[in-house]
């Protein structure tokens, strides 16, 4: 999340002038939760293969028997709705802690 709002300020500083403003703060948590998610998808897909029937010796088994019959696009099944779940959470999560931790400890960029 830090290092995504640093780059958006870095590549658009018309458009984000510093790290503390709403619109940074907002697309940098959205594009924390699309790269988490790009993580997390495969392993929650794998999980629920494996747990959904006695077909997979284990994970390992699982990746390779699913990539060999359905490609490897098959990993990211259900993207679109994790991704849907957690950029709300992600984005009203990190942007709270952060107005309130800043305006616990009394840096700028409280509420």
């Amino acid at each position: 999340y830090s290092e995504a709002k640093l780059m958006l300020v870095r590549s658009a500083p018309t458009i984000f002038p510093n790290t503390d403003t709403i619109p940074c703060q907002f697309v940098g948590t959205t594009m924390a939760a699309f790269v988490a998610n790009m993580f997390c998808v495969p392993f929650d897909v794998i999980k629920s293969r494996v747990q959904d029937g006695n077909q997979y010796k284990g994970m390992v088994d699982c990746v390779r028997k699913s990539v060999a019959a359905e490609g490897p696009m098959v990993l990211y099944k259900g993207y679109v709705p994790a991704l849907v779940k957690l950029a709300p959470y992600t984005t009203l999560s990190l942007m709270l802690t952060e107005k309130f931790t800043a305006l616990w400890t009394g840096e700028k960029g409280g509420f």
